[in-house]
């Protein structure tokens, strides 16, 4: 089945179809012993800054410049021929501003810009090929802004962070052509914990909220609603013990948390959130007079069936089954 011979079914109550002829406009590749350059990117950066304390060095200001370039060639697939050049260069501000309330807590804030790559366009649309299709965009300025405070204990410690990014968004529009258009603008908070809780007990975890929302679209159907693939809710916690009675044995578990997220711009179609378990073992002994870690990892205890990740252009998303109950053994040897 190829990119534009598409065929109706449903991953949940599969239809099965008989195999199709090949399409002139599927997606083949060239000599796979010896595959085509198809893209380049030059990446040239430097940073010029300084950090400046006040108050008895409770006060600590951050401030500088980072000169970015950015230069992308696409090469015709089949042919090797450069298909389009596109080049920017940014000076950005670099700003962060740390206060030391007490010895153990601090607040902060920062602000920084960078330039990123531009997205690729898709080859397809509705079954419909992409005029620049394999293209990738010019160049963006992605933007962040941080406040929050952190504490630190000793032996534990938190933070907590509010956080906004924004960065261009991308669609198809009604000529089939790849263009940016709006912007997706993330909002949200992250807490954090770590420390010891007991000897030998150590604990870390965090819990993240995100408002990731398309603005600007042009688009009723998807102005305001999420972006695809990113949960508003998102947990993990982890907990290590050092075994008292076998010297060199440590436990571990991790349990990981996401919310549900949509696969397509529009909201309709829903991935929903999952909860997986870890368990491991790690066993640091002397062989021979080498040190050797033994590291047993057992990843979905409970072998639960969930979408790891959901994403793509949209209206061409992909949904990715997360990895069954899996068992890895490893060791490696210090020398």
């Amino acid at each position: 089945m190829g990119l534009n011979t598409p065929l109706d079914t449903n991953i949940y109550d599969p239809i099965n179809w008989l195999r199709p002829d090949f399409a002139p406009g599927s997606f083949i590749g060239n000599d796979l012993k010896n595959p085509s350059l198809t893209n380049r990117t030059r990446l040239t950066s430097f940073t010029l800054g300084d950090t400046l304390s006040f108050l008895d060095d409770r006060v600590e200001l951050t401030v500088g410049l980072r000169h970015q370039q950015m230069r992308h060639v696409s090469y015709e697939y089949f042919t090797g021929e450069a298909a389009g050049e596109n080049s920017q260069k940014r000076t950005s501000p670099v700003a962060g501003v740390v206060f030391k309330v007490r010895d153990d807590i601090s607040l902060y804030a920062n602000y920084i810009e960078s330039l990123a790559q531009g997205d690729t366009a898709p080859a397809t649309q509705g079954g419909n090929p992409v005029l620049n299709g394999g293209q990738r965009l010019s160049p963006y300025v992605s933007k962040q802004k941080e406040i929050g405070i952190k504490y630190d204990g000793g032996r534990l410690g938190a933070g907590l962070a509010l956080f906004t990014t924004s960065k261009p968004r991308a669609f198809v529009n009604d000529e089939l052509v790849y263009e940016a258009a709006g912007k997706d603008r993330h909002s949200g908070a992250e807490l954090t914990v770590y420390g010891e809780i007991s000897e030998g007990l150590r604990l870390l975890g965090g819990l993240t909220y995100l408002e990731a929302k398309q603005r600007s679209t042009g688009d009723a159907a998807s102005d305001g609603k999420r972006v695809i693939g990113v949960p508003r809710l998102q947990a993990n916690l982890g907990l290590d013990w050092d075994v008292p009675a076998i010297e060199g044995l440590s436990l571990s578990t991790r349990v990981i948390a996401t919310g549900s997220r949509y696969a397509n711009a529009q909201n309709t179609l829903r991935a929903p959130g999952w909860v997986r378990v870890d368990l491991g073992a790690n066993y640091l002994t002397d062989v021979g007079g080498t040190p050797v870690t033994f590291r047993l990892q057992v990843e979905n205890v409970a072998n639960r069936d969930y979408w790891s990740s959901v994403g793509g252009y949209p209206n061409n998303g992909y949904l990715v089954l997360g990895n069954p109950r899996t068992l890895m053994l490893n060791a490696s040897m210090e020398f």
